[in-house]
């Protein structure tokens, strides 16, 4: 089985509620899949963190994977009540 991360990415400021998000996209034998991360800080440390578990993606580019993985983790955001 080859894995291999092909992208991540993390919002470049909190949410309203405080949280940064975050996203890995991995290769999983030609298959794309996405984890989602939710982190709070305190100044410069993680105190808090939670991760999804892995979710395939429809993609079939490693392009189209991580565009699908922004949108799914705004999604995400979305749900837990964000507002952008």
């Amino acid at each position: 089985m080859g894995r291999t991360l092909v992208g991540q990415a993390e919002s470049s400021k909190p949410s309203t509620i405080g949280c940064w998000y975050g996203y890995e996209v991995y290769d999983v034998d030609g298959d794309f899949r996405v984890v989602i991360h939710t982190s709070t800080y305190d100044g410069l440390r993680r105190t808090g963190h939670y991760a999804t578990p892995e979710q395939p993606l429809a993609a079939l580019t490693r392009d189209e994977a991580l565009q699908e993985a922004a949108r799914a983790t705004a999604a995400y955001a979305r749900a837990l009540g964000e507002t952008f």
